[in-house]
């Protein structure tokens, strides 16, 4: 429940930034998107269908998971004739952690990946 804390606590912005990072570094990607994520995004879902988050929280660990994923995924290497995957959504999800974190998975296993956001 520290998550939901921190994100209750708006000015301690760089101290998430920090949870979200140090799990990151601790577990590698694979586990950090497979695990952490994972449990993270049913917190704060779970917190916010009971009035317990605003929706402003929400996006708050929404961006700040995002730009943490591309910046781990910008420095994966990826193999010159790596298979080639597009990744969007359904029509009408304008979530993107899932892409991000299918993104995160498929370049750890070689295949480069674009993806085109909702």
């Amino acid at each position: 429940m520290r998550l939901i804390h921190l994100l209750k606590s708006h000015h301690h912005i760089v101290e998430l930034k920090r949870h979200h990072k140090n799990f990151l570094i601790r577990q590698g990607l694979e586990r950090f998107v497979l695990d952490t994520v994972v449990e993270m995004n049913t917190q704060v879902g779970d917190s916010w269908m009971r009035g317990q988050l605003a929706i402003f929280e929400e996006h708050l660990y929404s961006e700040q998971l995002q730009v943490l994923l591309r910046i781990a995924i910008s420095q994966l290497d990826v193999p010159r004739k790596a298979p080639r995957i597009l990744l969007t959504t359904l029509p009408g999800e304008q979530h993107t952690i899932g892409l991000l974190m299918v993104e995160a998975i498929l370049t750890l296993e070689g295949a480069t990946c674009l993806a085109l956001g909702p």
